[in-house]
């Protein structure tokens, strides 16, 4: 269980059983609350001990009578929980640290029973502030549909760079900029598309951002970000494309037909959906070294790893793919071939699957 963000009926999976629950209730006094209680406390609102609450207690008793309860990354659930769902195991799952680094929250992330990230980073990260739940603690990377991001049938690819997600300060994107006009100085046909809603995280959600770039997020949060990325563009702007937020159809062909996937962030990336995705897709990849996507993307042939906020490492990471384009037909099928043999869906089901069964009898516990 965890907060509704939605879902797309045509991606549900007939071996899993859907309970909808409306959560309007929530939406409306959450944002009233989380005015007065963020501005008090200058933390985000979904760290707050009452967030989504009307939503959680429809929730509970849709679980009444499982033996095991998974929580996505709402700890402050857990109490709740142990009234509601007696007798149950509770799972608490991360994708993102952000929660680990409240300290008011700590406790209810003591209450679990045992803690799954969605990376070997993350894992570490909970081991570091809960170590009582270490023998307790397991990596299970989240998975991508590898049967949805595919190759193209026949990869015709031009000189593009592609970023996904969104265009905000932590995710690196003006590093990624100053890199591509670096690069397109020299390459007139060279061009970047940056995919993605132009939303800006407010500085209250960059608990856990290195102290290295902290100061430069927060300053490039609180600015007009979209007007910074074009100036840094200099002369080469027209070539930078920004697509908005894409449909995932329009999503995957972009990433098909990409000489480079780069994702350049600042903080510490939890799984890296969009990395796996491109990988997926048979697109190689250039990522920064902060959390999850370095721990897959450990062959040069499918993808190179850079130092974050390295423009110029950025840019050489980037020019040896662009440049090599005899060496495309392998970087694809090395990239598809490592999404497939390591992040895809399935064995992210077959490694969750064992990590509950372990939760249910100890004794069953395999290696975190």
């Amino acid at each position: 269980m965890g907060g509704s963000t939605g879902r797309d009926p045509a991606l549900e999976d007939p071996r899993i059983r859907y309970v909808p629950i409306d959560d309007r209730v929530d939406r409306y006094a959450d944002r009233a609350v989380g005015v007065v209680t963020s501005s008090a406390a200058r933390r985000h609102e979904y760290h707050r001990q009452t967030y989504h609450l009307a939503y959680l207690l429809r929730a509970a008793r849709a679980v009444r009578g499982n033996d095991i309860v998974v929580v996505h990354e709402f700890p402050q659930w857990i109490p709740w929980l142990r009234r509601i769902v007696p007798g149950a195991r509770i799972v608490l799952w991360g994708g993102a640290d952000s929660f680990i680094e409240v300290d008011h929250l700590l406790p209810d992330v003591r209450a679990a029973d045992a803690l799954v990230g969605a990376s070997g980073s993350i894992v570490e990260r909970f081991c570091a502030r809960v170590p009582e739940l270490a023998p307790a603690s397991y990596t299970v990377y989240s998975g991508v549909d590898t049967d949805r991001f595919v190759p193209a049938p026949e990869r015709v690819v031009g000189d593009r760079i592609v970023y996904a997600g969104r265009v905000t300060p932590e995710k690196g994107v003006h590093v990624l900029v100053d890199a591509f006009r670096m690069l397109a100085d020299h390459r007139p046909d060279l061009e970047l598309v940056l995919a993605g809603p132009r939303w800006v995280t407010s500085p209250s959600m960059l608990q856990g951002t290195p102290p290295e770039h902290v100061a430069e997020v927060v300053e490039l949060a609180t600015g007009d970000y979209a007007t910074e990325l074009e100036r840094r563009a200099g002369p080469h702007r027209d070539r930078v494309r920004f697509t908005g937020g894409l449909p995932g159809a329009e999503l995957i062909a972009l990433m098909q037909t990409a000489t480079v996937f780069c994702h350049p962030g600042l903080v510490e990336e939890g799984f890296g959906t969009v990395v796996a995705e491109a990988l997926a897709c048979g697109t190689p990849v250039v990522i920064s070294d902060r959390g999850g996507p370095p721990e897959y993307v450990v062959d040069p042939d499918c993808g190179h790893v850079v130092p974050s906020g390295d423009a110029e490492a950025l840019a050489t990471a980037l020019a040896s793919i662009v440049d090599h384009p005899q060496r495309r037909p392998t970087l694809a099928a090395r990239a598809r071939e490592v999404a497939c043999a390591t992040l895809s869906v399935d064995r992210s089901a077959e490694a969750l699957a064992e990590v509950l069964d372990a939760v249910r009898r100890p004794e069953a516990r395999p290696d975190g």
